[in-house]
């Protein structure tokens, strides 16, 4: 059994007071004899030295990311340093980082399966959970990540999140953090051992904001790169259907998803993601995430109200379920950064509703604004299907 706690830091640039706000949240915290940190970082507390002076004064390893939006156990807000404290004495942790990825789009599997074997080393039982943090590289398939280490162990669920910066300054800002050490170039990896038996939750676009059905077939693609839709060039079927995005990355191209469905002989949906388009030029697309050849694509434009929509509907499921037992549960969310800006006005709408859905019930809670989600979507007698996600709400509990 995991026992969890929150420390919130919103001293931005004064390390003293900061470090005092930490030494008065840590005297109320009973450690156990295993304890972690999920950390999540505005990039200023990076810039100004916040970080690497609480990272160091901890007495635990801390994994996570940068975000730009996060709420936790009460508090939201945009300029917040969350931890998330998991301490046991029936579970393990060990965490790791990988070797650096290749910025021009050099494969992670390897690295990733290395990081993951050294990690697990670590460990004397086998692994229950996963939490991965990495980096955005537009070239990258972050697919590879997911399939690396379903590769390895097929019934370890894989949970977490790629960091999440603004738009305009993704390539400076956006960072991976494991202890003292911030990267933008590598993974960290949290695996936990023992007394742990989460679920999951996904939530994304509804039915009602898909207002392209089943638009076309993916009839080529290699990975998350799309070449061809019911053979023909994509940027020419894009064009004919009127989606013309000028090819370069910007915020109303988050506003919107493909569904990307798998069928099987009889039309029978046996899988579905969502897929965030991120650049098109003449030659292909390049999305969020892994599309195969015979996916069938849907456009849904995800609006204010989906938002809102699909996150009550994900925490009446989890409130439903776990609001009866009376166990303090665990609940790590994170939230693609395309449904912040579909919030318009309001970005921080989905973080308030959280924290009024979920303060004072019995959870102990997170929730990050992500840049790409790991979440899986099914356990079958084969394993579990880990996947990659865009524009979803996703969370795990325990």
């Amino acid at each position: 059994m995991i026992k969890s706690y929150s420390i919130v830091i919103d001293e931005i640039d004064d390390v003293e007071i900061a470090l005092n706000e930490l030494k008065t949240q840590m005297s109320e915290i009973n450690l156990l004899r295993n304890s972690i940190g999920i950390a999540s970082v505005h990039p200023e507390f990076i810039r100004f030295g916040i970080y690497a002076a609480i990272a160091k004064a901890v007495p635990f390893q801390l994994v996570g990311m940068t975000t730009i939006s996060q709420t936790t156990n009460g508090k939201a807000g945009t300029f917040l340093f969350s931890i998330l404290v998991l301490t046991s004495d029936t579970c393990e942790f060990a965490s790791g980082e990988s070797d650096a990825i290749p910025l021009q789009g050099g494969d992670a599997f390897e690295l990733t399966q290395k990081c993951y074997k050294e990690t697990r080393s670590k460990l004397e039982k086998s692994v229950k959970l996963c939490f991965m943090y990495a980096p955005f590289i537009e070239n990258n398939s972050i697919h590879k990540f997911v399939e690396a280490v379903s590769s390895i162990d097929k019934r370890v669920p894989l949970f977490g999140s790629l960091a999440c910066a603004d738009i305009d300054s993704m390539a400076i800002d956006m960072k991976v953090v494991y202890g003292e050490h911030i990267f933008n170039d590598k993974m960290a990896m949290l695996l936990v051992s023992g007394d742990i038996s989460p679920e999951f939750y996904i939530g994304s676009a509804t039915k009602e904001s898909i207002v392209m059905p089943n638009m076309g077939e993916v009839t080529a693609s290699r990975e998350h790169f799309v070449m061809e839709i019911n053979n023909m060039n994509i940027y020419d079927f894009f064009e004919k259907i009127g989606f013309f995005t000028g090819g370069a990355r910007n915020q109303g191209l988050l506003t919107s998803v493909f569904i990307a469905d798998k069928k099987d002989n009889n039309d029978n949906i046996i899988s579905s993601v969502s897929r965030s388009l991120l650049t098109l030029n003449n030659e292909f697309a390049t999305f969020g995430g892994n599309i195969e050849i015979g996916s069938v694509l849907s456009l849904a434009i995800v609006t204010k109200d989906v938002v809102l929509t699909t996150t009550k509907d994900l925490v009446s499921k989890i409130k439903e379920k776990y609001n009866s037992n009376g166990d303090k549960k665990t609940v790590l969310m994170y939230s693609c950064v395309g449904r912040r800006y579909s919030l318009l006005d309001e970005p921080m709408k989905e973080y308030e509703l959280l924290n009024e859905e979920f303060a004072n019930n019995g959870f102990c809670y997170l929730a990050s604004c992500s840049g790409g989600e790991f979440c899986p979507t099914s356990e079958t007698n084969a394993g579990v299907l880990n996947s990659e996600h865009n524009q979803s709400l996703i969370a795990c509990i325990f």
